[in-house]
């Protein structure tokens, strides 16, 4: 998963200084940066995984689910803040770096209500010429210019040829607007301090719950919307609640009354009780909705049972 997503990384920031007459070339040192910005999301989302993997082979045997959390609770102890870590003090962006573009001449591209062509750019001095038509003006639109700079980039990409043909759909960019926030809120958490991770790690326990979803309905594709509804649920809550300003309002309150409970005093200092809290309940409601579910199937079979003898 972590090689697939750093793929799509590569292409997609590829294609932000991917200019109108070049072509994609595969960049080694930016897919690597990839899998090292994409393996704690891809960790954090292994309950999921495991959720789907007995959805289609159960089990009827404890062992695996112990197994799980016991490399569940490694991995947000150990390895996913420490790859955070890693990426937030020395993953550096090679793509601005070394991967920036010019424009390229010879091509008419759309600004705003005016249309530019470059005929000639000095890639060292980074001066151009050509000619602009302000589609606005009726009477005479069409202006020449000579070495001028050339102009910052109005959006992500180098080339507005190449973002008129690539962009993504609206909802598309909200799913990766909201990834780039859960991976920088990781690195954010991971790089303070050990307590801030802790809390910041029980959304883990939160993830780890839905796995008792996984046979709620005998309709395995019921069971499969509902852990992924779930899923995105507890990431979206934790996003919000250590981003959203209106979020942060409330959680100063409440996190300000907690500072007095002597267990959580510390906790309130460096991390966010609110969302701990709402994590650990989460986990609680999920577990005890799986027991209740358990219950309720293990009494239908029984009364099937009995049913059946009656017949027979």
């Amino acid at each position: 998963m972590s090689a697939l997503l750093a793929a799509i990384y590569m292409i997609y920031m590829l294609n932000l200084n991917l200019v109108a007459g070049e072509r994609l070339a595969f960049d080694a040192k930016l897919y690597a940066e990839g899998i090292l910005l994409f393996t704690p999301l891809v960790l954090m989302s292994s309950a999921v995984m495991l959720s789907f993997h007995m959805i289609r082979h159960p089990v009827s045997s404890v062992i695996p689910l112990i197994a799980y959390a016991v490399i569940c609770v490694s991995s947000w102890i150990f390895l996913i803040p420490g790859i955070a870590s890693y990426n937030s003090q020395n993953l550096t962006s090679y793509i601005e770096k070394s991967l920036g573009s010019d424009p390229s001449a010879g091509y008419f591209r759309r600004n705003g209500d005016k249309i530019v062509f470059y005929s000639s750019v000095n890639k060292q001095t980074r001066l151009v010429n050509g000619l602009c038509i302000d589609t606005s003006d009726a009477g005479n639109n069409v202006r020449t210019f000579s070495y001028l700079g050339i102009p910052k980039k109005q959006s992500g990409y180098t080339d507005s040829l190449i973002q008129n043909s690539v962009e993504m759909p609206p909802a598309l960019k909200i799913l990766v607007k909201d990834g780039s926030r859960l991976l920088a809120l990781t690195q954010e958490c991971a790089r303070r301090s050990f307590g801030c991770w802790l809390c910041f790690a029980t959304m883990g326990l939160a993830l780890l719950g839905v796995v008792s979803l996984r046979g709620i309905s005998k309709w395995r594709l019921v069971n499969v919307m509902l852990i992924v509804g779930v899923t995105i649920g507890v990431l979206w809550l934790n996003v919000l609640g250590y981003t959203n300003d209106k979020f942060a309002a409330v959680e100063n309150t409440v996190n300000n009354g907690l500072s007095n409970i002597p267990g959580i005093r510390s906790l309130a200092v460096v991390g966010n009780p609110v969302m701990m809290l709402c994590n650990v309940l989460i986990f609680i409601v999920l577990v005890v909705v799986f027991f209740c579910v358990s219950a309720m199937q293990k009494r239908r079979g029984e009364d099937a049972d009995e049913d059946e003898e009656e017949d027979f």
